[in-house]
Order: C-alpha cells, then sequence, then structure tokens
C-alpha cells in the first residue's frame, strides 16, 4: 500500500494545530450541552468548513510526526472496558435498525469537541459541506465497526490490519491523500481502546469516502476500508474457514450477504465461537447459512425474526426445527463417507419443535418460514444443511429460477414447500435427484413454464403429494404417475396441459388399486375421453372442470369411489351422452358438478336418495329433459344449493317440494320449461335460509306469491306470464329485483324498506301512476329500469337523491314535464345512461342531459 506524499509549503504551515489540553468533565459538559446542535429530527448534521482548508492541508502531510494533535485526557485503564462496552452498544444498536432516539449517546458529540480531538477530522467534515445524512444513511451504507478488541492487541499490528485493504486512490487523487493521511496519523495518536472517538472519526470518513466517491467502484473500494476496521482476531480464521462453504470469492464484496454474515460470526456474535475449535464447527456452519439466508432475504423486513442473530442458540431462532441431541452427530457432520447416513434418517424423522434454545449440539432438521415476507434469491449456502427433512418457503416473495443442484443435497428430505412465490423458469431436471425420501413437492402459484419431464420423478419412489397448480406450464402430462405406488394428491391444475389424461393417473401400476385421494386437472387444455375402467377405491376430490374433454361419463367414475367421493366437479368441457345411471348410494358425496357440458336424459327419481349427503349439485347448462325430482330437496339433509337451470326440464315447482330443504340458500330453475300457477307456490316456512331464487324464462302463470324470506337478496322473474301487483314483502336484505316482462299491474308503492336495492327492474309490464317518491330513499340503487310501463305525472326530484346512479330508463310511458336538474347533475358523478321521452316531433318529456331520447 503506496502513502501519498507531498511537500509542505509555507502557506500550509499556517493552518497547523497546537496541542490543547480538553479537560475530561468539560468534553462531557460540552457535549451535553451541544447535543441539541448536532442531532435533531432524526437527522445528524455533519460539520461544515470550507473543502479547499482540508484539502490543502491533509495533502500536505507526510509524516504524522509533524502534525500536532490535541490530547484527550483519558485514565485509559479505568476507562478501557466502559468505552469498549459504549461503542459496541451504539454501534450494534444502529447495525440492528435502531435509530438514534433509542440511543442518544451514540450521536453525543458536539461540533466543537468532535474539532478538538483532532483537527484534520473536522477538515474530514468539510468535504461534506452542507451535506445532511440521516439515520437511514447510517442503516443502509456498509459501515460496520466493530469493538470488541483483546486487550493486548498491539497498535501497530492492529493498524496494519485495520488499513490491509484501504484501497489505493492513487498519489494524484486527493480524497485519497485526506483519507490516508487523516487515518494514519489519528490512529498513531489514539489508542485501539478509544472505540467512541474511533467510531466518530470512522463515521465521518464514511460520510466522505461514499458520498463523494465518482464512481461505483470508488464507493465499493471506500466500503472496503469501512469493513476492515476494527476487526477482531477472529475474522480472517472464520474468513477461511467459511470460504469452504462459500469460496472465497464471495468475501471480496462487502455488501453480499456471505460477508455481512462473516461479520456477524466473527465480531458480533456473542457466543464468540472459535473457527479453530473443532467442536465448534457444526454451530458455526448452521449459523453462517442461517445468517446467509437473513441478509439474502431482507431479514429485517420479515414478518416475525424472534431471536434472530442474538446469543441464542440457532435451534431457538422462530422457525428452524431441530432435532434431539444424538451423540453421533457431529460425526455426521464432517461428511461421514461409511454409509451411516442412511442408517440416521428415523433419529430425525421426529422434529423437536419445543425446547428450543437448549444444547450445543443440536441439528437443524426443518426450517418454516411460511409467509413471512421473505423476499430475493435462495443462497446456495442452504445446501450445507444436509440434514432437513422439512423445508416450508411458502407464501414469500422469492423470486428468480430454480436451483438444479441445491435440493438435492438434502437426502432426508421428507417435505419441500415453494409454492406462491415468484419463482421463474424451467424446473431443472435433475432438481429433485436422490430424494428418495420426498413425500411433499409443492411448487404452486409460481411462474414456472415449460413442460413436466417424467425424469423428475425418477427418484421420488415415496411422493405422496404433488402440487403444481397456478403455474404456467404446458405439454403432455408424463405418463408416470402409476409408478409413484404411495401417490395420494396430484395438483396441477391452472396450467396449459394439454394431450389425453394419462391411464396410469388413474389405474395405478406398483399396486392393485391406486391409494389416489385427491385430482385436480382443472383449468388446463386437456382433451380426449376420459380413462376408461378407473380404479380409484380412495378417491376424494376429483377437479376436471375447464378443460376439453369429451366423450361420455361412466358411472364407474362415481361409483367406483362410492364409500369415498365427497367432491366431483366435471363442468365446463364438451361431455356428451346421457346423465350417468347411478345406481349406487354415495353416502360421502357433498358437491356434484357436471355444468355446461351437453348432457341429455332425465334426472332419475331416486337421485336425492342415492347423494344422502349431497349439498350442491351444478347440472345447468345441459340438455336435461326430464321433470325435477322431488327426492332431491327431500332426501339430502344439508342441501344448500341446487342449480338447474339452463335446460329443457318440465314440470312444475312446488313449496312441498322445496319446503323440505331448511338449509336451502341458492335455487336456480331459471331457463327452462317449468310451468304453473305460481301464486301457489307459497314460501312462508321452511326456506328462511333462501338467499337466491332464480325463476326467469319459464311459463309460470299466476302472481307472485306472499314470500315470508327475510333472507332474500335476488329475486328474477322476468320473462313469465305473471299478473298481479308487485307484493309489499319484508325484503329488508333485498339487493336485486328482476320481474320485467311479465304482466304485473298496480302502482308502485311499499318499496322504501329496501334500503340495499342495487337493481330494480321493472320494464315491460303495465304498471302504472306516478313514480314513487319512495324511490328516492333507495340510497344505494344503481340501476332503475322503468321503461315500456303505463307511468303519468312529471319525474319526482326525489330522484336526484339517487347519487350512486348508473343507468336510469323512463322511456315508453306517460311522463311529461322538464327533467329535475338535479337529475342533470347526476351525470357528472356516475349516471351514464339516462334514457326519457325527449325525442320525437312533440317531445313529451323536455331533457338537456339525456343519453338518448325515445
Amino acid at each position: 500500500m503506496s502513502r501519498p506524499n507531498t511537500e509542505r509549503s509555507a502557506a500550509d504551515q499556517s493552518h497547523r494545530y497546537n496541542r490543547t489540553a480538553v479537560n475530561q468533565s468539560d468534553r462531557h459538559e460540552s457535549i451535553g450541552n451541544d447535543r441539541d446542535d448536532n442531532v435533531h429530527d432524526g437527522v445528524v448534521h455533519v460539520l461544515e468548513m470550507p473543502m479547499h482548508e482540508a484539502t490543502d492541508d491533509a495533502a500536505s502531510i507526510d509524516d504524522e510526526d509533524k502534525i500536532e494533535l490535541p490530547e484527550i485526557v483519558y485514565n485509559r485503564r479505568h476507562q478501557r472496558r466502559r468505552d469498549r462496552q459504549d461503542c459496541r452498544t451504539s454501534i450494534n444498536n444502529t447495525a440492528t435498525n435502531m435509530t438514534q432516539n433509542d440511543d442518544p449517546s451514540f450521536w453525543n458529540v458536539t461540533p466543537r469537541w468532535f474539532s478538538e480531538v483532532y483537527a484534520t477530522a473536522g477538515e474530514i467534515a468539510e468535504s461534506v459541506t452542507s451535506r445532511i445524512v440521516s439515520d437511514d444513511t447510517f442503516r443502509t451504507n456498509p459501515v460496520e465497526v466493530v469493538c470488541a478488541q483483546d486487550e493486548d492487541v498491539d497498535e501497530e499490528e492492529e493498524f496494519n490490519n485495520s488499513v490491509e485493504f484501504l484501497p489505493s486512490l492513487g498519489d494524484t487523487d486527493t480524497l485519497g491523500a485526506v483519507t490516508w493521511a487523516t487515518f494514519r496519523s489519528w490512529y498513531k495518536r489514539t489508542s485501539s481502546n478509544q472505540c467512541l472517538t474511533m467510531t466518530i472519526v470512522t463515521t465521518a470518513m464514511a460520510i466522505v469516502l461514499l458520498s463523494t466517491a465518482n464512481t461505483n467502484s470508488q464507493s465499493a473500494r471506500s466500503g472496503q476500508l469501512l469493513f476492515q476496521l476494527r476487526r477482531s482476531k477472529r475474522y480472517m480464521p472464520m474468513k477461511e474457514k467459511l470460504a469452504l462453504i462459500s469460496g472465497g470469492a464471495v468475501f471480496d464484496d462487502y455488501t453480499s450477504p456471505q460477508h455481512r454474515a462473516l461479520i456477524y460470526l466473527a465480531d458480533e456474535d456473542s457466543l464468540l465461537l472459535d473457527p479453530k475449535d473443532p467442536s465448534a464447527s457444526t454451530q458455526i456452519l448452521q449459523r453462517y447459512v442461517l445468517a446467509v439466508l437473513y441478509f439474502a432475504t431482507e431479514g429485517p423486513m420479515w414478518h416475525h425474526r424472534t431471536y434472530w442473530l442474538t446469543g441464542q442458540h440457532e435451534c431457538g431462532w422462530q422457525f428452524v426445527v431441530c432435532s434431539e441431541i444424538k451423540e453421533h452427530i457431529s460425526d455426521a457432520m464432517q461428511h461421514d463417507n461409511n454409509g451411516n447416513a442412511e442408517d440416521t434418517d428415523d433419529e430425525y424423522a421426529t422434529f423437536a419443535d419445543t425446547d428450543l434454545g437448549i444444547g450445543t449440539g443440536r441439528i437443524i432438521t426443518g426450517l418454516k418460514f411460511y409467509n413471512n415476507s421473505l423476499r430475493g434469491s435462495l443462497p446456495s449456502e442452504l445446501a450445507a444443511l444436509e440434514y432437513l427433512h422439512v423445508v416450508d418457503l411458502g407464501y414469500n416473495r422469492l423470486e428468480g429460477t430454480l436451483s438444479e443442484s441445491m435440493f438435492r443435497q438434502f437426502p432426508y428430505l421428507h417435505e419441500l414447500y415453494l409454492n406462491s412465490n415468484n419463482f421463474v423458469g424451467t424446473i431443472p431436471l435433475g432438481m429433485v435427484d436422490g430424494l428418495s425420501r420426498l413425500k411433499v413437492l409443492a411448487m404452486a402459484n409460481n411462474l414456472l413454464k415449460g413442460a413436466l419431464p417424467a425424469d423428475l420423478f425418477r427418484d421420488l419412489s415415496s411422493l405422496q403429494r404433488l402440487n403444481l397448480e397456478g403455474n404456467q406450464l404446458s405439454g403432455r402430462l408424463p405418463d408416470v404417475f402409476g409408478s409413484l405406488e404411495w401417490l395420494q394428491e396430484v395438483r396441477l391444475g391452472q396450467n396449459r396441459f394439454d394431450g389425453n389424461i394419462p391411464s396410469s393417473l388413474f389405474s395405478g401400476r406398483g399396486r392393485q388399486s391406486s391409494l389416489l385421494t385427491k385430482c385436480d386437472l382443472s383449468g388446463n387444455l386437456l382433451q380426449g375421453e376420459l380413462p376408461r375402467n378407473p380404479n380409484l377405491p380412495y378417491l376424494k376430490f376429483i377437479y376436471l372442470q375447464d378443460n376439453r374433454l369429451s366423450g361420455t361419463i361412466s358411472p364407474s367414475l362415481l361409483c367406483g369411489s362410492s364409500d369415498s367421493l365427497l367432491d366431483v366437479r366435471l363442468s365446463n368441457n364438451s361431455f356428451v351422452g346421457r346423465f350417468p345411471k347411478i345406481d349406487c348410494t354415495m353416502k360421502e358425496l357433498e358437491l356434484l358438478s357436471m355444468a355446461s357440458n351437453a348432457l341429455t336424459g332425465n334426472l332419475h327419481s331416486s337421485l336425492g336418495i342415492l347423494l344422502p349427503s349431497l349439498r350442491e349439485i351444478h347440472l345447468y347448462e345441459n340438455q336435461l329433459s326430464s321433470t325435477i325430482p322431488s327426492s332431491l330437496f327431500q332426501a339430502p339433509k344439508n342441501l344448500t344449493a341446487v342449480l338447474i337451470g339452463n335446460n329443457r326440464l318440465t314440470g312444475s315447482i312446488t313449496s312441498e317440494m322445496v319446503g323440505s330443504a331448511p338449509n336451502l340458500t341458492h335455487l336456480y330453475v331459471n331457463s327452462n320449461l317449468l310451468s304453473g300457477n305460481l301464486g301457489s307456490f307459497s314460501m312462508t316456512n321452511g326456506l328462511s335460509s333462501l338467499k337466491k331464487l332464480r325463476l326467469e324464462y319459464n311459463f309460470f302463470t299466476g302472481s307472485i306469491p306472499t314470500m315470508d324470506l327475510p333472507n332474500l337478496e335476488l329475486f328474477y322473474a322476468y320473462n313469465n306470464s305473471l299478473t298481479g301487483a308487485l307484493p309489499s314483502e319484508n325484503w329488508d336484505n333485498m339487493r336485486k329485483l328482476k320481474v320485467s316482462n311479465n304482466s304485473l299491474t298496480g302502482e308502485i308503492q311499499g318499496i322504501a324498506y329496501m334500503k340495499n336495492l342495487e337493481i330494480l327492474s321493472l320494464n315491460g309490464n303495465k304498471f302504472h301512476g306516478t313514480i314513487s317518491k319512495e324511490i328516492g330513499e333507495m340510497q344505494s340503487l344503481k340501476y332503475l329500469n322503468l321503461q315500456r310501463n303505463h307511468f303519468s305525472g312529471t319525474m319526482p326530484k326525489d330522484l336526484c337523491k339517487l347519487g350512486m346512479l348508473e343507468e336510469l330508463r323512463l322511456d315508453d310511458n306517460d311522463l311529461s314535464g322538464v327533467a329535475p336538474p338535479g337529475l342533470c347533475n347526476l351525470r357528472n358523478a356516475f349516471l351514464d345512461v339516462f334514457v326519457s321521452d325527449c325525442g320525437g316531433a312533440w317531445p313529451e318529456v323536455t331533457c338537456s342531459c339525456c343519453t338518448d331520447c325515445s
């Protein structure tokens, strides 16, 4: 390392300072009195002096003995430990995101004392004239100074160690000259235990180096100096030990997670683990890997991080799971090649989630970071924790590509959760090679793409649960599932897979029957017929909806799993043929969905009896042509939804039929061929839970019956042949009411109680009289359609109260007069459509803001 060497000019001599004695009590008094001058509002103000003075004076320094420095009166022997501890506390508080408000003594230095300590130190501060440095600067810039030094450190040796990596900025670089001369001269004038003073000067140097660097490389080199100041004796041995894990080059970047972890172990960890002690190797490895993971994934931003980077045993750090202490673990950690690793598997099968933080020989076997806001990329050092059984990183913000080599370094891995992150790219072919114990592989809801290679599963003989749903995977599904004889769950939905469903998935190969309990292939581009002769006696959930599947639905798919099936979803495909004839009792089935296909035939009269546990049945948008079996409502005890609209069902529906389903919330029989007098459909008892009732597009006659349905939110009966008046019911929860295109008559009264109504469609009827002022009380109304009736009079001003209104249709009535100005004001809010009888040669209504005039 070359030092700048310049000649002192005569003018420079005039800037020299005389040696001054500063009384210890005066120093502390000045600190207390001037503290508010230096620190306020969470901001540190740097001492301001002319830049040219610092440059001229410092550049003229040739030898430290030529500079006269002020003497600081300390009793070093008595103050040594106290000063070192105060400094460590201050620096560590800053390094752990604590502000100066948490530890006010850290910045408790006045400009006067600062300049008295060393004149050139004050001149250093001149180089950042008028700069204001917030506390956040010191959190994010690479300023890490550690004060823990052994008491017998030789000052000259310590100085050489501290400046070993001082970057050479060149003899012509004024900043380099200032920095070198200042640091060299000041260091020789103050001992290593003057920690607080060293902190102030180092901080000033940090401001200069990091604030005035002209390039990124200068800033990086400047950071190297700051990281090397005051390091402990453990630094180099620790670095050499950790280089066996990470390589040596990674530590050259002083902002890397690996170097920050090195600093933690060498200089900050209160356990003071000796890198030369073989018995500490395992704990050093574990704490290092965890520290790298912490810094690489923005540990300070985690939701929870209790005990992390503290003196607590790493097994006590939150989310870390360890095994019980075993005698031979330390040997195993020495990369035992004698074949004993296979025999130790059972000893770590049960994790010790309690008793954390006890013992020094415990081995990390689990990392459970579910939903903890980890960000960034996973460090490769994670592979050093070879005894991991569970890695749960689900629901975080991790990104990057998946490593091909990291996870296969965990021969004992049972569960791997990488779901709900931001991983991209393809799934590496050898990612899980050798993981014969792996039972759970979850990588759902990422941004993975490409094919699902068959060789990915070649070593996964113990796999039980596979979850890759919610990605962008494509291509054909590999026909390997039959060889995975322990497979219980396959979740590949919401991808772009095409082709046929592999027959082995439904039949098994290694066993007489498949152990599959859940199969989710929904939301893909799969086509073709379902595999024939399925053998799925344990199947509970089968999700094949939203594909392009065709052919018929075999009754064996249902009855072959009659004792176990809970949820069957085959909707939105292209299945044809007759509705499957169920001739078995499916005692567990709760949801049956075959909607949006082209199924024909009848609904069997005993359907409800064969499905005693049914909660929901979705058969809408097919071509079914039978009557509605009454058993469908009467037999199931917990029926909540019957959605059978858009078919060709005939017959009628009565209150006796549906009244046997007290838990019914949704009844959709719309768009069928149903008929009968709706007036006999009196629903006064037994349907208090009903929320949505759709009867539209049928052939119902009669009047709208009295319906005591306090929870009803939606009632659609439009496009029938209904007559009579609109009933005045207690529909406090009604949000959507559509009875248009019938023959309803009378005036609109008694509807003000529907405060939550959003849609009111009465068009195409024979209502008469004036428009009820009560409509103005429906403050939530967004859509009001009264067109094609016989309303007369003027538009009530109360309509102007409908501030949420988006569409208003009043045309084809007998209204007259001028539209209220307040309605035109609604056009400036949400009202997009306003139609009235304002057109033609003799308009009945004058409206200056209508969007359409009929």
